[in-house]
């Protein structure tokens, strides 16, 4: 179960996925393209949980979807 938002300060790249219902591939996409920075810890990749949130707001807002 991926840690909430609340209690941790950055997550693991497969944990960012499943907090943001996104894929691992698509968090790859984003931090090559620049657009979701990260931090290195030694071989581990993390991604301030702030810069998540920061990302995902940033984001354009949806319309409507067709059922």
């Amino acid at each position: 179960m991926a840690p909430s938002p609340s209690s941790t300060l950055a997550v693991s790249i497969p944990d960012a996925a499943k907090m943001v219902g996104f894929s691992r591939a698509k968090i790859y996409r984003e931090i090559n393209a620049g657009r979701l920075p990260v931090r290195k810890a030694g071989h581990r990749t993390l991604i301030r949980v702030a810069d998540l949130q920061a990302y995902i707001d940033a984001l354009p807002a949806g319309g409507p979807v067709a059922a």
